[in-house]
């Protein structure tokens, strides 16, 4: 993926509906205690709650991009699974062939193969997260994972499919922490 592509670039690649610049009105449902959020957030900014929420939206857009841009490779897929994964499993009702179908199709390459009960660690997160603290302390080999299960889910992904398990990705992630 080309680290000069604007966001404008993207957009204009994947030819959306959107024939002018002018902004458009969307009207949406929002929980409370999230509306509650997002307002504390714009008064610690002094910003308006809709200047709020678009900064938020373009953000959430910008790291989901590797599901809408045609550049991204399957490591870059890997990565947001890795890192939102349960969100998407427990907000969807993903399930592991959902999972896999939307973040690792058969197009992608480098073609990266994750383990069907990976994926299921993934998709259970929403629905039992007890499942999935004892299945990581069982593949780490640990008594306790701690408290942030979602980290250390994380964090077993990257280190089994990029940091060792695919060669393909291996390059990348270096290159994406070296950047930082």
């Amino acid at each position: 993926m080309s680290e000069s592509m604007t966001f404008q670039d993207t957009m204009d690649r994947l030819k959306l509906c959107v024939t002018d610049d002018a902004k458009k009105s969307v009207s949406f449902r929002m929980h409370t205690s999230e509306y509650g959020r997002l307002r504390v957030l714009a008064e610690k900014l002094k910003a308006r709650d809709s200047v709020v929420f678009r900064f938020l939206l373009r953000v959430a857009l910008e790291q989901c991009r590797p599901l809408y841009d045609n550049n991204a490779n399957a490591c870059d897929r890997l990565r947001l699974l890795a890192e939102l994964g349960p969100e998407f499993a427990t907000f969807f009702n993903f399930d592991t062939s959902r999972l896999e179908e939307t973040f690792l199709p058969e197009t992608l390459e480098p073609r990266i193969k994750i383990e069907e009960d990976d994926l299921g660690l993934i998709a259970a997160f929403g629905t039992s997260r007890e499942l999935v603290r004892k299945r990581l302390e069982k593949l780490l080999n640990v008594e306790h994972v701690g408290d942030d299960l979602h980290a250390v889910l994380h964090d077993y992904l990257i280190e089994k499919y990029l940091t060792n398990g695919s060669d393909a990705c291996t390059k990348t992630v270096v290159e994406a922490t070296s950047r930082v």
